[in-house]
């Protein structure tokens, strides 16, 4: 598990990779973890390009478009190389292991061990409800 499919930011080189994810050849790639993590451990960061409200509403693209807070979003959608892009949800809540904690005053949001990772397990975090809401997807929650 080695290999990596892409290329990622070299700081995040030595904690996470990129591969297929788990959930199946329609979700694409995944981020899996390079070593263990403990509860509350720092994984990785969520960067993009920084956006004004206005901005951030004229995106087209809003799937890697994260609110920090009030007129401050960033969009990871151009941005190949951010290992955090490629942290998917999952529907059933127990495979969960990661949550986002955000950072407006540093542009960006920490990644974060829910629970112990294990190296090579598959990071998880969810998206939230509005955000499927968003993107007109009915999901179920477990």
């Amino acid at each position: 598990m080695t290999e990596k499919s892409i290329v990622i930011q070299k700081e995040d080189v030595n904690n996470v990779y990129v591969l297929p994810s788990t959930l199946g050849e329609s979700v694409g790639l995944g981020l899996y973890a390079a070593k263990q993590f403990q509860k509350e451990d720092i994984i990785c960061y969520y960067t993009g390009i920084q956006m004004n409200g206005r901005e951030a509403a004229s995106v087209k693209q809003r799937a890697y478009l994260m609110r920090l807070c009030k007129n401050l979003s960033i969009d990871a959608g151009p941005c190949l190389e951010m290992s955090a892009r490629y942290i998917n949800d999952n529907s059933d809540k127990s495979k969960l292991n990661v949550r986002f904690q955000k950072e407006p005053e540093l542009f960006r949001a920490a990644v974060i061990a829910l629970k112990t990772i294990e190296k090579h397990e598959e990071l998880f975090v969810s998206y939230g409800k509005q955000y499927w809401k968003e993107l007109s997807i009915e999901k179920t929650f477990k």
